[in-house]
């Protein structure tokens, strides 16, 4: 077994219930815990931080956790699985978070899951579980139910933790599209990568946590109390809703680089529009300009005294004849909706 390097402090905290007790306290001495592996009633041990190696073997062996079990706890990051023990249950998940930088974070997230206690592991980071706690210090349904609920519970949090982060990358898709219609620029493209990136991710990651559930439902015995399957299929109908919109965000980041790539092809025919009805303008008013300067002692305009207000005035004639006739056909200025050049009608 081999820890992270610096691994953060660990802090144990315990939830424990019959039908008539309860009791929530911080545990400091891992002998505390010996209490917790109760016959009857649930306790819910929430590791938070995986600490120095001793100790984790020890609450391993309070509790008779595999040693691949707890191998595969510490070692992270891990991907989304599920295993079953001859003592125990083991899943492994992925939260999903954003960071101050609005950058999203992946916290591998343990949880065994004993006859009547469940041990979760939590690396680091912010509490994820706040909803699992307020629910059971309101007294609700999940008092009376047994520990593999409360296993379907942590779990759906954890899926249900996805929505949020899903609806702010579908949020910045949108943003981005305007950003790719309206002022496609590099960073807009640097963007768009990126979340096409992260979307993969979510959709790799949902995939196997998806098959971590699956899992979880087909396995039956002692540690499974009835009624509970249909919650854990509830919790990957979540996943299969996210994994769907995550599917359509993927397309939508495909075609964003499409639209990025035709806006900069759309702004540089406009550029090169520009440039040709500026050449265009300019080509008769160079000739012009080359035809006297050539100064021949016989051009007989050469003599004139109006030669050149009226050399001025043709030019300026021609450049606003040939605005006004590029105006009509469409090039230059609004175009027409119904895409018909007024020199057609």
């Amino acid at each position: 077994m081999a820890l992270p390097p610096d691994p953060p402090r660990r802090s144990i905290s315990v939830i424990e219930w019959t039908a008539d007790h309860y009791e929530e306290c911080e545990i400091t001495d891992l002998a505390d815990l010996v209490r917790s592996k109760r016959a009857d009633g649930v306790s819910w041990i929430a590791i938070r931080g995986l600490g120095d190696e001793a100790g984790l073997k020890r609450i391993a062996e309070i509790f008779e956790i595999h040693p691949l079990a707890l191998a595969e706890i510490v070692n992270v990051p891990q991907r989304p699985k599920f295993e079953a023990f001859e003592t125990h249950d083991l899943a492994i998940y992925r939260a999903a978070t954003f960071d101050q930088e609005g950058e999203c974070q992946f916290e591998p997230v343990s949880i065994a899951l004993g006859a009547h206690w469940v041990l979760s592991f939590q690396e680091a980071g912010e509490d994820l579980f706040d909803p699992v706690r307020a629910r059971i210090r309101s007294g609700t349904a999940i008092r009376t139910m047994g520990a593999d609920y409360l296993a379907y519970a942590l779990i759906d949090t954890l899926i249900d933790g996805y929505y949020p982060v899903v609806e702010h990358v579908g949020d910045e898709l949108e943003d981005l599209e305007d950003n790719a219609v309206g002022h496609p620029t590099e960073r807009t493209l640097r963007r768009i990568h990126d979340r096409r990136r992260l979307i993969l991710t979510l959709i790799r990651v949902m995939r196997q946590q998806r098959d971590a559930l699956q899992a979880m439902m087909r396995t039956e015995g002692p540690r499974r109390s009835a009624g509970v399957g249909i919650y854990y299929r509830d919790a990957y109908d979540h996943a299969v809703q996210i994994s769907e919109l995550l599917e359509t965000y993927r397309e939508l980041a495909l075609s964003l680089m499409e639209v990025y790539l035709s806006s900069v092809s759309n702004r540089l025919n406009e550029i090169m529009k520009v440039l040709t009805v500026m050449g265009s303008i300019f080509l008769p008013l160079s000739f012009l300009a080359g035809v006297y300067g050539m100064n021949f002692h016989n051009m007989p305009e050469l003599g004139w005294p109006w030669a050149y207000p009226a050399l001025w005035t043709l030019m300026i004639v021609i450049a606003l004849g040939m605005l006004f006739y590029f105006r009509r056909r469409g090039w230059i200025g609004k175009r027409m909706e119904s895409g018909d050049d007024d020199g057609d009608q």
